[in-house]
């Protein structure tokens, strides 16, 4: 991204949230709606939550910021699960680089196709043989 987002230019659930996501190994994130029961945020962070994503919204519409931060109801108390989401490319939006795994370090629940074979062809990274059938029906 070419203009990086300033963390301090928002409001604490914003910046909580950013917290979280750098510390995280995760790429969803959830606001949930127990945040504001237990006093950790306010209504007033609420409202300026709602204007840091509308501010990001209009000053950067490029970001198709709907897709990287999911707010399901304007009031939290509406919302059925939770208050809202933070995807992946959230950390994106503040030029954060994504957490590169080590070609020695395989997560317990990384898939058959691992991401150090992220860029090769899909067909070389099938564990087993792959043979192709085409099947045509006659006139």
């Amino acid at each position: 991204m070419d203009d990086r987002l300033d963390e301090r230019m928002f409001g604490a659930i914003i910046r909580s949230m950013l917290d979280i996501a750098r510390n995280s190994e995760n790429h969803t994130w959830f606001l949930e709606k127990e945040n504001f029961t237990s006093g950790e945020f306010t209504a007033n962070d609420w409202q300026r939550f709602l204007g840091d994503v509308a501010w990001m919204d209009s000053q950067h519409p490029a970001l198709h910021i709907e897709s990287v931060i999911e707010v399901p109801a304007p009031d939290w108390r509406d919302a059925d699960d939770y208050a809202a989401a933070f995807y992946g490319d959230f950390l994106y939006l503040f030029d954060e680089k994504p957490r590169e795994v080590p070609d020695n370090e395989e997560p317990p629940y990384a898939p058959w196709w691992s991401q150090k074979h992220r860029n090769a062809p899909f067909f070389l990274t099938l564990p087993f043989p792959l043979t192709l059938i085409c099947i045509r029906k006659r006139p």
